[in-house]
């Protein structure tokens, strides 16, 4: 089975939650024997040099990358706001020379599969001549426009509340326009396929979480202290606000009452304005890190504070793999059936922060036994050469 991923943002290096499920994933198809080809927009928040990616990468799959300017401009955004337009944060994801060179390889290479990584390619689909055997299938990462709405619910400042209402509203017209365009859709969580349906899709689908391979995390070393940690994308609004909230609202009433306790934070592209939080009394701020694993190895506890947001957190899952304690809001563990008390602590408030790390921290065997639980769950339900075979399965049916 040929197949093209078409993605707004390099996956490689796989640094990031979009990045990550879209290398694993088509890591994973090649090693089932798909033919993998990746085109995907060399965006400069997520520069990528082909020339970088490793032998070992190249040789199993083909990357096409083309260089594209998304910088926001605010002129841009003071017109999106005003007037009906499309919405700027999906138009800016549009050129030409990327549908020329979409249209190029499709024609080449003769594809049975055409998968849109969200919905910023999904509007090539519009554009495309198709050869008659191509199917198209559209795996979204995220319900777009409900990041917004859940944004808009949670800001207190009248003036972003009522532009992430207005985007939202504007995003959710973009998406529901574009409900059926393809012949497959394949979302991350059944939360964002139970959206859709509801959006009016149609069309056959299969619920395909993200997914690790387990001989990635062999066995679970011990960390030397029970410090928290936080790692995401911090050029993403939802990390911000979550960790954000999270500094204010539970970080003093901790380090009050465990002065020694420290959090550790990484994340790529953080915005200037970000960094009066990095300055509170035990924050240690690492920056992007190389290895995400190298980072989460000497620390027990992730914190995983989202308030919006939509898809699945994939750190989550690496999180629980490398048997780590995890402490999250009910909406950052959406579409993962874990168990509170039993492989992840849920907390939704920063009274019920504060007590499920007291909680932790003052008793080491059911931290343990938490963190051995969530390390079985993750590599007995997000095996990713099991997701890979299902989606070929369920193309072949289909």
């Amino acid at each position: 089975m040929k197949i093209l991923l078409v993605c707004n943002k390099s996956p490689w290096p796989p640094k990031d939650g979009g990045s990550l499920a879209t290398f694993h994933l088509a890591k994973a198809l090649s090693q089932q024997g798909a033919q993998v080809t990746i085109l995907a927009m060399n965006t400069s928040r997520h520069l990528s040099p082909v020339e970088t990616i490793p032998v070992e990468i190249s040789s199993s799959l083909e990357f096409y990358f083309l260089d594209m300017d998304t910088r926001i401009r605010f002129l841009s955004v003071v017109t999106d706001f005003l007037l009906p337009v499309q919405p700027y944060i999906a138009k800016r994801f549009f050129s030409q020379p990327f549908l020329k060179k979409l249209q190029e390889l499709i024609h080449e290479k003769e594809f049975d599969i055409l998968q849109f990584e969200g919905l910023y390619t999904l509007q090539y689909s519009k554009l495309i001549q198709l050869p008659c055997k191509t199917r198209i299938a559209y795996r979204p990462h995220n319900v777009e426009h409900k990041i917004w709405e859940d944004l808009a619910k949670q800001t207190s400042n009248p003036l972003r509340k009522v532009y992430f209402l207005r985007l939202s509203r504007k995003l959710k017209s973009f998406e529901v326009k574009l409900v059926n365009l393809y012949d497959f859709l394949v979302p991350i969580s059944d939360p964002d396929k139970n959206t859709f349906m509801g959006m009016g899709n149609s069309k056959p689908s299969l619920t395909l979480p993200f997914g690790i391979f387990p001989d990635e995390f062999p066995s679970v070393e011990e960390p030397v202290n029970q410090h928290l940690f936080f790692i995401g994308a911090l050029d993403w609004i939802p990390n911000q606000e979550g960790l954000k909230w999270f500094i204010r609202e539970v970080w003093p009433g901790v380090k009050t009452r465990h002065p020694k306790m420290k959090l550790f934070i990484a994340g790529r592209n953080m915005p200037g304005n970000f960094e009066t939080y990095l300055k509170a009394d035990g924050i240690h701020f690492e920056g992007e890190v190389e290895n995400s694993a190298g980072f989460i190895r000497n620390k027990t506890i992730m914190i995983v504070p989202l308030f919006s947001g939509r898809g699945m957190r994939v750190k989550i899952i690496e999180g629980m793999a490398h048997g780590r304690t995890v402490i999250a809001t009910s909406k950052a563990a959406e579409g993962i059936a874990v168990t509170h008390n039993r492989n992840i602590l849920l907390a939704d408030t920063a009274n019920e922060f504060f007590l499920s790390i007291e909680k932790v921290i003052t008793d080491l065997k059911f931290a343990e036994e938490l963190g051995r639980e969530a390390r079985l769950f993750a590599l007995a339900n997000f095996n990713n050469f099991d997701f890979a075979k299902r989606l070929i399965r369920f193309y072949r049916s289909v």
